[in-house]
């Protein structure tokens, strides 16, 4: 009864209960439920802290965002080994090639963001037993793209990067937090968790996981990540394209205020402004200047137009920095290369752009 009542609820959000396999996973994993752990919770959420969000140090943030909005911290662990098995495992329906919507070719970003930091695991409860947490979270976490997350979610109010840096996991329904859970823990593990109710030295615990997954290593921010790569670009050619150079590092960076979206329509819109494959700076015979110069103006061209950004341009324009010496970091290189890969919620930004930008680099 309590699984049927779970199918009819949550049937039309749940990834795992549209799967076109759900009936034998359900019934697998209710046989493997022996400690009646799915009954719990319809009441208790699991919930993942992303390794962009603990790397950016934006998790005590969130925690404290949620913890305002009625929820109740029930347990929380750090996951510092999340293995390849792992993270495909969370994200089976995702990937799997009879989903329509199927993201397989994502695999390699979410390979780099969860081998590369930790992560905090978290069991959610509302702050009521009147209140669903599955429904009360619903509307908290934001939409997964960036650029159509809404103000009063965690993901735009925390400036998700791209549509897998996008700060945090939650659970579906009461038994994709089972299934999801057993990813990580055994029945006992899972049991013992959920009979925790030692809510205060959960937050004494969870500031201590943050504090020794420390220092903050990126501050998450794609459209920083993305001025602070032409702003590098623009110091390797200010002797060759002064105006150019000027240009760029006078652009300032668009306030955390402001959504994604604006902040991205702003950036890009003082690029556009100056008409970089037009200026006469730019338009130098390459032979006439040293190869580290052609270099940064190749990988500038190929940047400045993000409504053109794909895999492929910006792999390019990454190796071409890196050859003119401009070194990004690693987490500066995953935000730029992440909204590359999902290049399609970029289209607002599509418009008439000069043609002389792909001429001069060959693209």
């Amino acid at each position: 009864m309590i699984i049927d009542n779970i199918k009819v609820k949550y049937t039309e959000r749940s990834e795992l209960l549209t799967y076109h396999n759900s009936a034998t996973i359900i019934e697998e994993l209710t046989a493997d439920d022996t400690k009646n752990c799915i009954v719990d919770l319809q009441n208790i959420q699991f919930v993942i802290l992303k390794p962009d969000a603990v790397a950016a140090g934006k998790a005590i943030g969130i925690l404290e965002y949620l913890l305002q909005r009625g929820m109740r911290l029930v347990q929380c662990w750090p996951v510092f080994d999340f293995t390849e098995h792992q993270y495909e495992e969370l994200y089976r329906f995702n990937i799997d090639l009879d989903n329509p919507k199927c993201m397989v070719g994502s695999l390699w970003c979410l390979r780099q963001q969860f081998e590369s930091n930790p992560c905090i695991a978290l069991l959610l409860a509302a702050d009521t037993d009147q209140r669903c947490i599955y429904d009360v979270t619903q509307g908290i976490k934001g939409h997964f793209n960036p650029y159509h997350a809404t103000s009063g979610t965690i993901r735009h109010d925390f400036h998700s990067a791209s549509m897998s840096l996008n700060l945090i996991h939650m659970s579906d329904d009461p038994i994709s937090s089972y299934r999801e859970l057993r990813i990580f823990l055994t029945q006992d593990e899972i049991r013992a968790a959920l009979n925790d109710n030692a809510g205060s030295a959960q937050l004494r615990n969870f500031e201590q996981i943050c504090d020794a997954l420390g220092p903050v290593r990126t501050d998450g921010d794609f459209v920083a990540a993305f001025l602070r790569t032409l702003k590098k670009l623009a110091f390797v050619i200010q002797a060759h394209a002064p105006t150019v150079a000027e240009g760029i590092l006078r652009i300032p960076l668009p306030s955390r205020s402001l959504s994604p979206r604006v902040r991205l329509e702003e950036v890009h819109r003082q690029l556009q402004s100056f008409d970089i494959g037009a200026n006469p700076e730019i338009k130098t015979e390459p032979k006439k200047i040293d190869d580290l110069k052609v270099a940064a103006i190749k990988s500038l061209v190929l940047l400045s137009d993000v409504s053109k950004w794909d895999t492929k341009r910006i792999r390019l324009a990454v190796n071409l920095a890196a050859s003119a010496s401009v070194q990004l970091s690693y987490w500066d290189r995953l935000l730029i290369e992440s909204n590359a890969f999902y290049n399609a919620h970029l289209d607002f930004l599509k418009s008439a752009t000069s043609q002389q930008l792909d001429d001069y680099v060959g693209a």
